[in-house]
């Protein structure tokens, strides 16, 4: 777990999120790039966040892209 959530913030955190929709909760953001595994294979995903009322950032979910 640890280690897929640092690939996350080294690998994809750089790119460029894209607005998707609003709801009551917050905005939510699309973030597409690649993951580098530990066997060496890139891996193509889009990664989900929303953006709460409160100003907070969350994780939502990952999905092979």
């Amino acid at each position: 777990f640890w280690e897929l959530m640092r690939d996350i913030r080294e690998q994809l955190l750089p790119g460029e999120a894209i607005f998707q929709r609003s709801d009551r909760f917050g905005d939510y953001y699309q973030l597409k790039g690649y993951l580098l595994g530990p066997n060496g294979r890139r891996l193509g995903v889009a990664t989900i966040w929303m953006r709460e009322n409160n100003g907070s950032i969350r994780f939502v979910t990952l999905f092979p892209d």
